[in-house]
């Protein structure tokens, strides 16, 4: 989407939707006419900046919401891109495919050695960890509640307490972490 007039078409269309705000809303709290909304939303219309500025401001908006386009972006992350995280005495390696302070998701990678365990802290408060074995076993321990997981097997429990990853097999298990704090 390269046109201007179009992504300030789709921008007012979706701001008046999530805002709930009817054209005659969108006109009084604007001060712009209805004729000229219906122009703008259709694509008909050049808006002036004055025009883009009173409905930014009768949206309760910043301008640049009415000029940004709102594409999803796509990121690929290669593993081998990633530096691991390596606690040897464990026998554990994770990659923080994803995980910043701008989502309250993240994802990890992990590999755990035959017959190691990896003690882990709790994390923040309400927050849940998923954890998706993708080849091997792995028991997990939570409270002293034990898990048995295999291949293809899914776990979900509360992460703000300790909890225990233990491979009981003869081979490295290899298993996926996603981490999501409230």
């Amino acid at each position: 989407m390269n046109n201007l007039n179009e992504i300030i078409s789709q921008n007012v269309i979706r701001l008046r939707k999530e805002k709930n705000f009817s054209f005659d809303k969108l006109a009084e709290s604007s001060g712009v006419s209805k004729a000229l909304l219906c122009q703008i939303e259709r694509g008909d219309s050049n808006p002036t900046i004055n025009t883009l500025w009173k409905i930014a401001v009768g949206l309760g908006v910043a301008l640049g919401d009415l000029l940004e386009t709102h594409e999803y972006p796509l990121e690929i992350v290669r593993k081998k891109s990633k530096t691991p995280l390596i606690d040897n005495e464990a026998g554990l390696r994770l990659w923080p495919v994803f995980s910043n302070s701008f989502s309250p998701v993240g994802i990890f990678i992990a590999e755990l050695d035959s017959m190691h365990t990896h003690d882990s802290t709790p994390h923040d408060a309400y927050s849940n960890e998923y954890v998706f074995v993708i080849e091997g076993a792995l028991i997990v321990t939570i409270n002293g509640r034990s898990s048995h997981l295999s291949q293809g097997d899914t776990l979900f429990f509360r992460a703000d307490q300790p909890h225990h990853y233990y491979n009981p097999a003869s081979t490295t298990t290899h298993f996926q972490c996603i981490y999501h704090r409230k």
